[in-house]
Parts: structure tokens; C-alpha cells; sequence
């Protein structure tokens, strides 16, 4: 997790995520049905995660997430309880930021390898006014 934007930007668009989340959730599952509800805001963290989030906002994001599903997915009316089915989903919840981290990591890590390896460095020139040459590739063109 390694985005430049600011912490407030990413903890913003966490916070939305979990809104939007809760709302489908509540709309598409019955209020038995919290396996569902729980999957779905699970899917918005680790979407949000996968941005490549900073690490503080993706904690805070799953913080709120699990406020979100126990107070109101879960229990009602914004009624918080701290039991072991409460704290499983927690665990739940951070897993799923940890996965989309995961990805954002490994999946930008290969195209800034491939920016390095294409980018050819020019010659340089010491103060004798040698030139060094720092590629293979630059040598083709001192032949």
C-alpha cells in the first residue's frame, strides 16, 4: 500500500465505501441473512484496499467497516456489541484489507520493474571528458 494522495483523501473515500457498502447490503440481504451483508462490505474494503491505499487508511477503513456491519448489519440501530462473533468479523474485515493490499502491491510492483528495465540511461561524462557508459545498450551507438 503505497499511494502518494493524502491520508484524509483515502480515509474520505474509505468512508464512503463503507456507506455505500452498508446500503447495498441492507437493500440486497434480509437482516438474517448476515454472511451476505457481511461479504459485501468485505468486497468494498478490499476494493478500496487494492487502490494501494496507505496502510493508516486502510486500518481506519476497517475499523469503520466493522462499526458499520455490527451496528447496523448486523445488530440494529447502530447498537455495537463486543462479542466473539463481533470480533471474528473484524479479523474477517482485515483480511480482506490485507488481500487488497496485497494486490495492489504485486500487481504494481512488476510495471515499475518494467519502467526501470526500459528506460536506457545516457552516458555520462567524467571530468576528463571520458565518456562512461553506465548500458550495454549505449555501446551499439559507440561503435
Amino acid at each position: 500500500m503505497f499511494r502518494s494522495e493524502q491520508v484524509g483523501f483515502s480515509l474520505a473515500g474509505g468512508l464512503l465505501a463503507v456507506i455505500a457498502a452498508t446500503v447495498v447490503a441492507s437493500l440486497v440481504f434480509t437482516a438474517a441473512e448476515t454472511a451476505g451483508r457481511l461479504s459485501v462490505v468485505m468486497l468494498a474494503v478490499c476494493c478500496h484496499a487494492a487502490r494501494g491505499v496507505r496502510v493508516a487508511a486502510a486500518v481506519a477503513t476497517v475499523v469503520m467497516a466493522w462499526l458499520f456491519t455490527t451496528g447496523f448489519l448486523v445488530n440494529s440501530a447502530g447498537e455495537l456489541t463486543f462479542d466473539g462473533p463481533g470480533l471474528s468479523r473484524l479479523g474477517l474485515l482485515a483480511v480482506a484489507a490485507l488481500a487488497g493490499g496485497g494486490y495492489a502491491v504485486f500487481h504494481r510492483a512488476p510495471v515499475a520493474q518494467r519502467r526501470e528495465s526500459t528506460s536506457v540511461p545516457s552516458a555520462q561524462h567524467d571530468h576528463a571528458g571520458d565518456m562512461t557508459v553506465s548500458h550495454p545498450a549505449q555501446m551499439a551507438h559507440l561503435r
